[in-house]
């Protein structure tokens, strides 16, 4: 799923928003599920949650950006 979407974002000459915002959200999903498994090793259910981390911390970003609401049709102006 990773290379897909990195080849999928690199691909584009100009990645929009509205096309990263869902692909970060799926990886949160996905990260936040192998968070969880038990089944997984410790270390990997480690750097998963360090991932998952990083990920919110930039995906929390876009609550303050106008630019983001624009794009995905949150606030109207």
């Amino acid at each position: 799923m990773f290379i897909r979407a990195m080849q999928y974002i690199s691909k584009a000459s100009v990645t929009l928003i509205h096309e990263v915002i869902p692909i970060i959200d799926k990886f949160d999903n996905l990260f936040t599920t192998m968070h969880l498994d038990v089944t997984l090793h410790a270390t990997v259910r480690y750097a998963v949650k360090a991932a998952l981390r990083v990920l919110r911390k930039y995906f929390a970003k876009t609550d303050d950006c106008i630019y983001y609401r624009i794009a995905m049709s949150k606030c109207f102006i």
